[in-house]
Order: C-alpha cells, then sequence, then structure tokens
C-alpha cells in the first residue's frame, strides 16, 4: 500500500513539485489523501499499476494539473464529477479500470483537453451532450465502454479531432450530418473519420445506407474500414481518388455492382471487400497487394489465391458445389509447424506469413486461412503469429499450444471438399500473450467471438477466464452440418476487451489448432468395432511371471460392467502399443474381455494388421453422450501414460471384488489405460 516513507515523500514534494511518476511499479492500494496536498503539482502519472478503491473527490483541488493518468488499476466506483475542475488538462487518462456509472457531464469543462483516454474504464449510457464542448480535443479512445443510444450529433463539430476509437460499444447510427466539417482527419486502423463515423469503430453496429462519396476528399486519411455493416449500393466511383489511404476494408456489407477498375491507388496496400454481392475483374495491380474477394463474383483469374476463391464461391448466393470428394476431416496446428499430437492426430502446418487481407490455401488443399486488419502501434509490427517458450498445462500436447495465430479483426478457416453431413469441431485455444498475475500485466482481457457455419458459438469469449489462466490448454467442442463441401470458422473481434495490455494491440482473436471430423464416420467406426470378436493369448497370472510360469486363459465375447471377482478384472476391450521405448505402433485388437491379476505385469500379444478404435486419454471422463464423443485416438507411449482414477488404481492392485459400471464405449478407455500402466512395469510377452 502506498504507506510510510511515500507518504513522507509526498509531504516533502508540497513545497517543490516536479512531475510525479509512479509508473509501471506495480504499487497497490488506495490513494492517500497527502497525494491531493500537493497544490502545485501539473503531472500525475499512476499508470499501469493495481491501484484499487475510489478516486476521491479532492483530486478536484489540483487545479494547476496538466497530464493526469490513472489508467491500467483496479479503481472502482463512479469517475468523480471533481475531475471537470481541473480546467487546465491536456491529457486525462482512467482507462482499463472497472469504474461504474456514466460519464460525468463536468469533464464538460476541460476545455483544454487535448487527449481523453477513456476505453476498456467500465463507464456506460449514453454520451454526455456537454463534451460538445471539447473543442481542442485532438484523441479520444472510448471503445470497450457500455455506452448506449445514438451516436452524438456533436462528434462531426470537433473540428481538431484527429483519432476516435470506439468499438465494443452499444451505440447506434444514424451517422452525425455534419459530414464535412473535417477534411483533414486523420485515420488510424482503430480510428475514425469524425465526417462519417463509421468504419472500424463502429464495425458491426448495424449502418445502413450507401457508401458516401465524400470519403475521397480527406487528404490523410490512411485507413478506412467500413467492414460488418449493412452499407448497400455499388462502391463509389471516387474511392479510386484517395491519395493518402494504404488499408481499404468494405467485407461483409450488402454492396453490389462492379468493383471499380482503378480502386487499388498507388498507395493501397490491402482491399478486402470479400462477401459482397460485387462483380467485375480484379486490377492487375491487385496482384502485387493482398486482396480478399472471398463469397464475391469478383473474376480474380490471376490471383494466387484463385483456386481457394474458387472453392469458397459456394459462399456466394445459390452456389451447388459439387460433392465428388469425399474427405471426411481437415486438423491445423494454427500458426505452427506439422505437429502429430499424443492422439494420433496429424495437425498440418499454417506457418504462412500473413498481411493485412490474406488468403493462403494449405498444400494439400484441404484448407484455407484469410486474415484481415492492422496492428497499429505494436512493438512486434505485423505479425500475426503468437509464440511462447513456456510449457503449456493440461495437455500431452503443449507444442501444438505454443504457437497461435491472431489477428486485430477477422481471421476465418475454410475447409474444402468435405462429404455433406454432420460434423465435430474441436477448437483448441491457450492464452500465450496475455500474463496470468498479480502485476498490472495481468489485467489485460482478450475478447472475442466465435461463428461456425454462420452461427455464434462464442460470444466475448475469454480465452483466460474459461481455461483458468494463461499457458493452459483449453479445448472447445461443437457440431455443425456441411450441406455444400464448405465448413467455415470464423474468429471475430467487435471491439472488445483491452487494446493494450501488457503491450499495445494486444486484442483481437487468438487460436491454436482446430481439428474437424465427421461424426457419421465416427458412429460407422464404434459399429464397426462391435463385430469384431476375441481370441486366445497368454497371460500372466496370480504372478506366475516372476516364476517363468504362464498359465493360458481363453477369453471370450463378453458386454457389459467391469467386474472384479477373486482379484480378476474383466469385461474391456482395447488397443495397445508396442514395447519398443519411446515408438508409438499402430493400435492391435485385443479381446472383448480381458482377465488379469492384480501386481502382475501384461502386454498385450503380437498382431498383424490389426485394428481398434485408439482412445484419448482425455475421454476418460467425459460424459457426454457417446454419439457425441470425440473420435478415439491413440495415447502416447506407456512412459508417458496419466495415472488412472481411484476406483480403477484400486482395480488394477487387487483391493477385492469390485463392481465398476461403464458404458460400453467405455471398454476402451479403461483397458488402454490398463495396459499403459502396466507396461511401467516392466513387463514381459508370454505368446
Amino acid at each position: 500500500m502506498l504507506l510510510g516513507p511515500l507518504r513522507m515523500q509526498i509531504q516533502e514534494l508540497s513545497v517543490i513539485v516536479p512531475p510525479l511518476k509512479i509508473y509501471a511499479l506495480d504499487i497497490s492500494g488506495e490513494l492517500p489523501s497527502e497525494l491531493f496536498m500537493l497544490k502545485e503539482l501539473m503531472d500525475l502519472n499512476l499508470g499501469q499499476n493495481v491501484l484499487n478503491g475510489t478516486i476521491p473527490a479532492e483530486i478536484g483541488q489540483l487545479l494547476k494539473m496538466q497530464y493526469l493518468s490513472l489508467g491500467i488499476n483496479n479503481f472502482t466506483g463512479p469517475v468523480p464529477a471533481e475531475l471537470g475542475n481541473l480546467r487546465q488538462l491536456a491529457s486525462l487518462s482512467f482507462s482499463s479500470n472497472n469504474f461504474n456509472g456514466s460519464l460525468p457531464s463536468e469533464l464538460g469543462n476541460l476545455s483544454s483537453l487535448k487527449q481523453l483516454y477513456i476505453d476498456s474504464s467500465g463507464v456506460s449510457g449514453p454520451i454526455p451532450q456537454e463534451l460538445s464542448k471539447l473543442k481542442s480535443l485532438q484523441i479520444w479512445w472510448a471503445s470497450d465502454n457500455q455506452f448506449t443510444g445514438k451516436l452524438p450529433d456533436f462528434l462531426g463539430t470537433l473540428t481538431n479531432l484527429e483519432v476516435l476509437r470506439l468499438e465494443g460499444t452499444s451505440l447506434e447510427g444514424p451517422i452525425p450530418s455534419r459530414e464535412s466539417t473535417n477534411p483533414s482527419i486523420h485515420y488510424e486502423d482503430h480510428d475514425l473519420d469524425l465526417s462519417l463515423l463509421v468504419g472500424r469503430l463502429l464495425r458491426n453496429c448495424r449502418i445502413t445506407g450507401q457508401l458516401p462519396d465524400k470519403l475521397s476528399t480527406f487528404a490523410k486519411l490512411n485507413i478506412l474500414d467500413l467492414s460488418f455493416n449493412k452499407f448497400t449500393g455499388p462502391i463509389p466511383n471516387s474511392f479510386q481518388d484517395f491519395t493518402a489511404l494504404q488499408y481499404l476494408y468494405l467485407g461483409s456489407n450488402n454492396l453490389s455492382g462492379e468493383l471499380p477498375p482503378s480502386i487499388i491507388s498507388p498507395n493501397l496496400l490491402a482491399l478486402d471487400v470479400s462477401f459482397n454481392s460485387i462483380t467485375g475483374h480484379l486490377p492487375l495491380n491487385g496482384l502485387a497487394i493482398p486482396v480478399n474477394v472471398v463469397g464475391t463474383s469478383i473474376d480474380d483469374t490471376n490471383s494466387p489465391d484463385r483456386k481457394a476463391s474458387a472453392m469458397l464461391g459456394c459462399f456466394e448466393g445459390n452456389t451447388k458445389c459439387p460433392n465428388k470428394v469425399s474427405s471426411t476431416s481437415f486438423s491445423i496446428n494454427c500458426g505452427g509447424a506439422e505437429q502429430v499430437s499424443a492422439a494420433g492426430i496429424k495437425f498440418d502446418e499454417d506457418s504462412e506469413a500473413l498481411g493485412a487481407a490474406s488468403l493462403y490455401t494449405s498444400s494439400n488443399s484441404q484448407w484455407a486461412v484469410s486474415s484481415s486488419g492492422v496492428f497499429i502501434s505494436n512493438p512486434n509490427g505485423q505479425q500475426h503469429i503468437a509464440s511462447t517458450d513456456s510449457q503449456i498445462t493440461g495437455t500431452l500436447d503443449s507444442e501444438i499450444y505454443k504457437t497461435a495465430r491472431i489477428s486485430p479483426d477477422s481471421l476465418r478457416y475454410y475447409g474444402f471438399g468435405l462429404k455433406n453431413g454432420r460434423y465435430k469441431v474441436e477448437i483448441h485455444f491457450s492464452e500465450i500473450q496475455m500474463e496470468d498475475s498479480q502485476s498490472w500485466k495481468g489485467l489485460g482481457r482478450r475478447l472475442f467471438d466465435v461463428y461456425v457455419q454462420g452461427n455464434k458459438v462464442l460470444q466475448d469469449f475469454n480465452i483466460r477466464d474459461e481455461a483458468g489462466g494463461s499457458k493452459i490448454a483449453l479445448v472447445k467442442k461443437f457440431e455443425a452440418n456441411v450441406t455444400n463441401t464448405v465448413m467455415d470458422i470464423h474468429f471475430y473481434w467487435a471491439g472488445k476487451g483491452t487494446c493494450c495490455i501488457p503491450f499495445q494491440s494486444t486484442l483481437g482473436p487468438l487460436v491454436s489448432a482446430i481439428h474437424v471430423s465427421s461424426v457419421s464416420d465416427s458412429l460407422d467406426s464404434s459399429k464397426s468395432n462391435k463385430k469384431r470378436t476375441g481370441k486366445i493369448f497368454g497371460i500372466a497370472v496370480g504372478c506366475a511371471a516372476v516364476t517363468g510360469r504362464g498359465v493360458g486363459i481363453r477369453l471370450e465375447e463378453r458386454r457389459g460392467p467391469l467386474v472384479m471377482v477373486d482379484g480378476v478384472v474383466a469385461g474391456a476391450e482395447w488397443g495397445g502399443l508396442d514395447n519398443s521405448p519411446g515408438i508409438p505402433k499402430p493400435p492391435v485388437l485385443l479381446p472383448s474381455v480381458l482377465l488379469l491379476t492384480g501386481f502382475c505385469p501384461l502386454l498385450p500379444p503380437k498382431s498383424t494388421a490389426a485394428s481398434a478404435n485408439p482412445v484419448a486419454a482425455d475421454q476418460l471422463h467425459d460424459t457426454s453422450p457417446p454419439a457425441s464423443r470425440t473420435e478415439p485416438t491413440l495415447l502416447p507411449h506407456a512412459a508417458r501414460s496419466p495415472p488412472l482414477p481411484r476406483s480403477i488404481q484400486h482395480t488394477i492392485d487387487g483391493f477385492g471384488p469390485l463392481s465398476i459400471p461403464f458404458r460400453e464405449s467405455d471398454e476402451l478407455i479403461i483397458a488402454t489405460h490398463l495396459m499403459l500402466r502396466l507396461k511401467t512395469m516392466g513387463a514381459t510377452r508370454l505368446m
């Protein structure tokens, strides 16, 4: 807490007051009353700490304050109206806190204010009309707050405003009518051209109408993002006249007509017009920059991504895709190299460098990935892959989670050529950028939405909260239908969550891996396995292996509960591994009934071309119906096998008669774990 020597230091500063900066030191506690004795203080920076409590009304006594930063802390309560007394303030920040209530109208008294940072502060309600008096305001960050009501008309009258961030609020149109008051506005990636008040900051806000011609007159406009709204009509020909525009995002609207032939201006670095009813031809100079035309009727014959675009034509109108292929699964290690999981699933490499409007098709043409958006002021630059060297907990597949795809805006994966039917979709996550600590670096919140086949399955999804911490594996499972050979998995940032913890542009969707497989295939495989019969093989009984005596036991087909009678466990069917150290082998079919005695090692017999459903370790406690379960997969080598549940462990140790009810689908799970645990005892094969 701010006690002892620090209080005395504040008292000593009451006569001579330099800038007071207690910045990024993880200071905790409430603000001491002595702080407000510094009447001459002009610069106070308490940002990036873990201070808590309310902001006392006495803060309004610091009348000479010019720069005040309280951002990235744990302050609560209302924003004090007394801040309106600090009329000399040039910069005010209380972003990334836990305030409640509305913005005080008294903030409109800050006539000298040039910078206002209130993003992720927790405030709600309408934006006070009194803020129209902030005529000197140049930068205003207000994203990720629960603002309601209409967009204030006065926003178009703040003629000095260069940057406005308003993503992730509940504000709605109509667009402010004063559309031409500020022809020199600088439009950044997360920032808004005030003459229009749409675009990136108002994505997914149901804004309707046509795109205004006047936008091209904004000489300093460098990023224009009007995606995820409901704009209609054609793209204005005036959009060919931008002089400084570098990034243009018009995707996911209701635009129609032809693509202007000269829309790719000399300075343009990326263009996204995806998912619109647009026709025409992709200009030849479009081949030199990232261009996304997925879901349109634009002729992109010369595009390097033509193959993916053709397959994704299934999204356009009533186009029917031929179902000549019979692929029923695909797996992707998002942002990483090819990996084979402990369960035996091969995840394809996905380490291609993506850009601001990229579409990349895998080498096997089974899937593609597209990404839109630009990271602004990110110290890592335009990196669309996150990575860590830390171990990921809660999984046997740590390497799969050490890399992830990230996007500042929209990230989509498409599976191609899938047999129509019902599919299981497993999406793997682990938060590897935001810390899980008591430091200010642990105050970040990543929120995004997930859509599968156009249906929102996760909203305001927070990986760290769901997993219980950072660098912990998390798998979310869904089911969806494929009706036109394509699977669409969309990760979308709606402007919510913090933007800048632990560094600038730490935001947007993050995904570690994807595994999609047919539900019907799993059911067919299960039915097929039930038709298999048992066989006779040797087994060690009563520790006979120690004395070199083996006893042959006849095993018969059996279904039902796993029962221990006289120290013998029966009722299991399982897949096994060869005895070679560290080398997983193809599974072998073992009998439907397994008889064994506690304390005795056991290994399966040699088998030729046998095949059984291997089992994933994380399914042991799966309580979902058999039809919706994850497809069984192969366990790792015995040296890495997890411990069994207590009831099964007692069964192995032979602690008396015991009956364990279980579903038929559990047979594989139980017996495979038995085998792996027993292998570690140094078993010797009897047959």
